[in-house]
């Protein structure tokens, strides 16, 4: 007979790694699909890369955001389930185990909802809504087909007009199987994260050669015409998909300014579209070498109502072009002297050199009319009390001699009275002679032919302009281009 083969545990130590064993297991089998996946060093690489998707929340347990975020994040991972090859997950920013973690996505604030794509961090992070559909909503968007199908030219142009940034590349191809569909869906899979792709793989509208990629945008249509290769269309979609002219939306606002790089901003009214052609092809044109050192951004004024509304415009003013620096901002008057040579060069330079700080700070004198003097010329008193700071009348002239105090006079021999009397008849001294410059400069004015041209009196485009401090109101992660209404201010 056979013997029966049976194993027992003769000491507990021998029993302890079973033990350990069957824990583990129960442990891994306890991890439910539908909750979001706990992350640290140990397990974070592994996590991301083994889904196609993975959103994490880098959180800290005494923020408060995040504490409202939470049974948001839980609903939202219930949504997702295991329908699809994604996972929710999240970092306890505060936990030992987890420091690199922090340091190495640079979490500089609470919550940020990074996104990866097999491992790799996606350019963006989420910045939707904070609900639990929009959200999972937000994973299966990412899941979708690169390419987005159309059977007939209008709906093939709905596409692109109803993305958020009104861009897409293009394709109209004879059949989905030909050789250069394949390539078209191999740059998309690509670029999947940086532009929106298209598709009628039935056009009568693809050529002789059965293959037609355009970019398509709210101004521009541009044919791609050259080699029909996945190099060669990948270098050219990435550039059309990354533009040295950009769009602001609500839903990329705080990407662009988190870039770090201040805004040479054009408000426009959706209504009139030639100012956007105007403004980029100047920049495409005259500053292209200003890439990454200036972010050139087009804003529908109609939408983006608060920051026209700290330079005191409003949609009958557009179009408007001015810097923002997130300190400031700094208005080009005359929008139609962009194509004046050398004025927006001007502009950018006097940014970078720090002139139009300067000034903001330090206002110039304000200069005489081009076509004569000023019917008055008006001087301000170097010593003035707060009151009268602004004051432009032109101060008295001194009398011939300071008042001489009599034998008699009561404490005219003080000396701080007398060292009063003599501060005055400075002061007084020193307008006078601050006043003689200013006209003789203004006779000399007079006097020489003006070499330059008559300009637009509105020709200033170095205007600083005082920006109102919402910051008491805003919430974490928005800025002065989170706001819809100018009532919410």
């Amino acid at each position: 007979r056979g013997r029966r083969h049976t194993h027992r545990f003769s000491t507990r130590a021998e029993m302890l790694p079973a033990r350990l064993w069957c824990l583990l297991l129960v442990a891994v089998v306890c991890v439910r699909a539908d909750e979001p996946i706990q992350l640290n060093e140990g397990n974070f690489d592994h996590v991301v890369k083994e889904f196609d998707v993975v959103m994490v929340n880098f959180y800290a347990d005494w923020c408060r955001f995040c504490q409202q975020l939470k049974p948001v994040y839980e609903v939202a991972s219930q949504l997702l389930g295991d329908s699809v090859n994604a996972r929710l997950a999240r970092v306890d920013c505060e936990a030992d185990d987890t420091r690199t973690l922090r340091e190495k996505y640079h979490i500089t604030k609470y919550p940020t909802l990074k996104l990866f794509r097999r491992g790799v961090p996606l350019k963006h992070e989420y910045r939707g809504q904070r609900s639990a559909s929009a959200i999972e909503a937000h994973v299966r968007e990412l899941l979708r087909d690169p390419v987005r199908h159309a059977s007939n030219e209008v709906e093939l142009n709905a596409i692109v007009h109803g993305e958020r940034n009104h861009q897409a590349v293009t394709g109209r191809f004879a059949s989905p199987d030909s050789a250069a569909y394949s390539v078209f869906r191999e740059v998309a899979e690509s670029l999947r994260d940086e532009c929106l792709f298209a598709a009628n793989t039935e056009s009568s509208d693809a050529g002789l050669s059965g293959a037609r990629v355009t970019f398509q945008s709210r101004t521009d249509v541009v044919t791609y015409d050259g080699e029909l290769s996945k190099d060669s269309l990948l270098d050219w979609a990435r550039e059309k998909c990354n533009p040295l002219v950009r769009e602001i939306t609500f839903e990329n606002g705080e990407a662009l300014t988190e870039e770090g790089l201040p805004f040479l901003i054009l408000f426009y009214d959706p209504s009139n579209l030639t100012p956007v052609r105007e403004f980029s092809q100047v920049v495409k044109t005259r500053l292209a070498n200003e890439r990454g050192t200036i972010n050139f951004i087009v804003a529908d004024g109609t939408v983006f109502t608060h920051p026209l509304h700290h330079l005191g415009k409003s949609r009958g003013d557009m179009p408007v072009l001015a810097f923002d620096t997130f300190k400031h901002m700094f208005l080009f008057k005359n929008f139609a002297n962009i194509h004046k040579p050398g004025k927006l060069e001007q502009f950018v330079a006097d940014l970078h050199s720090g002139k139009l700080h300067h000034d903001f700070h330090n206002p110039p004198a304000e200069q005489p009319d081009e076509d004569g003097p000023a019917a008055e010329t008006t001087v301000a008193p170097t010593s003035a009390s707060a009151g009268d700071a602004g004051s432009t009348k032109a101060p008295e002239q001194p009398s011939a001699a300071p008042e001489t105090p009599t034998a008699g006079s009561a404490g005219s021999d003080r000396p701080e009275l007398l060292q009063v009397r003599v501060q005055r008849a400075q002061d007084e001294k020193k307008a006078v002679a601050d006043a003689a410059k200013e006209i003789k400069r203004i006779e000399k004015s007079m006097a020489a032919p003006s070499a330059r041209p008559t300009e637009d009196p509105d020709d200033d485009p170095h205007k600083p302009i005082m920006v109102r401090s919402v910051l008491s109101k805003l919430k974490p992660s928005e800025n002065r281009y989170s706001f819809r209404n100018q009532d919410e201010l």
